[in-house]
């Protein structure tokens, strides 16, 4: 079974449940205020900027990095790597 989360919780055991990162906040690097033109979308775009700042400082990144590349080799690899080595991901 596949758990599309942003964590896996204590009963969600290997082998049975698989971890498909949900990091959907890392998708959205320029923010989305202007897509957050509804109360629903508001609330869901907020976490979303929380969860990426709990990315950014988990990376030890001050800010948005300026371009893409800044943003892959800064907080996009190393989340990856930090997710990898936890075993959260195949």
């Amino acid at each position: 079974m596949l758990a599309n989360r942003v964590a896996m919780g204590r009963g969600l055991k290997t082998p049975r449940f698989l971890w498909v990162p949900f990091d959907d906040a890392l998708m959205l690097p320029l923010g989305a205020e202007a897509m957050a033109d509804t109360p629903d979308r508001r609330f869901f775009y907020q976490r979303e900027a929380m969860l990426q700042e709990r990315y950014r400082k988990e990376s030890n990144v001050q800010g948005t990095p300026p371009t893409l590349d800044d943003m892959l080799r800064a907080l996009l690899s190393p989340h990856s790597i930090r997710q990898k080595k936890a075993g959260q991901w195949q």
